[in-house]
């Protein structure tokens, strides 16, 4: 299993709903105290990359480590619609990705 960095981030000043989600980052790490080891140093490119995303106007509430399927189901949980194909589709392109990038899975 990997672990991802991943972010709890409010974006209810641009109005969408659910007003809430998780996003994850796509750098993989192997185990889940090696992923929780590089949040401190990785914390302003975190915040960076929230402000662009969110045009400066998200505010991130949680930063956690989890797997692919976690993310997945909390993003569901709040509300978030089903991406098309599902968690086994995300699964896919993520091995992909992984492939890609000589990540071991």
């Amino acid at each position: 299993m990997l672990w991802y960095v991943t972010v709890l981030v409010n974006v209810a000043l641009l109005g969408v709903e659910p007003p809430t989600g998780w996003m994850q980052d796509i750098n993989p790490y192997t185990t889940k105290e090696e992923c929780h080891q590089h949040i401190p140093e990785r914390a302003e490119e975190i915040k960076a990359a929230i402000d662009n995303w969110t045009s400066e106007m998200g505010v991130i509430v949680k930063i956690e480590c989890m797997p692919l399927d976690d993310w997945y189901n909390r993003n569901i949980e709040l509300g978030h619609p089903e991406p098309e194909g599902g968690l086994e589709k995300l699964r896919e392109k993520q091995e992909g990705f992984n492939k890609e990038n000589n990540t071991n899975s």
